[in-house]
């Protein structure tokens, strides 16, 4: 019986650099493309500024005399990705989105060393915000105690106030027993 707590990580991609236009892009030239034919396919890492990155990908049409690409498919975008290879030797790619802030350090651990310089700019920008963020969040927590009327028979402001007399004058717990 598997344990379904369990977490299964996938290995790191093997960064694939510099395929960040359809001119540069990652050739395959061995592609399935339907069931029979053969064709080459693509891939690119877009970057649009306020966007973020995606995947481009696109494929030649076999069935067409001389190599014919068709459209790009693309997908959406993510705050900060990479493309590389998985273990299969498969393109994919992997990204942090504005919701994965706490995963910055992480993925710049794996895929730091690797970033372009549109990759570094948007990891700066991105741990600077969180830090930003994560210190308003902070100062948000911070609740000042509330003001305690001390104890006017031994002048304790921290002790438990049990009650305020008739004549307005505050009785700690300790005092009010001493004082039966």
């Amino acid at each position: 019986m598997s344990n379904l707590t369990t977490i299964i990580t996938p290995a790191p991609l093997t960064v694939l650099s510099g395929n960040t236009t359809m001119e540069t892009a990652y050739l395959v030239d061995d592609y399935p493309y339907g069931f029979r034919l053969r064709c080459k396919i693509r891939y690119w890492l877009e970057y649009k500024r306020g966007q973020g990155f995606r995947l481009c990908s696109q494929t030649t049409n076999p069935k067409r005399a001389g190599e014919v690409w068709n459209t790009p498919k693309k997908s959406t975008y993510s705050m900060l990705a990479v493309m590389g290879l998985d273990e299969a030797q498969h393109v994919t790619w992997t990204g942090c989105s504005g919701y994965d802030c706490e995963k910055l350090p992480a993925f710049h651990e794996l895929y730091g060393a690797t970033f372009d310089a549109d990759q570094r700019k948007v990891f700066d920008a991105a741990t600077d915000l969180y830090a930003r963020v994560q210190a308003k969040r902070a100062a948000a927590q911070v609740i000042a105690a509330p003001a305690v009327d001390p104890c006017d028979t031994c002048g304790n402001s921290t002790a438990e106030i049990a009650h305020t007399t008739t004549a307005g004058d505050t009785v700690c717990v300790e005092c009010e027993a001493e004082a039966n």
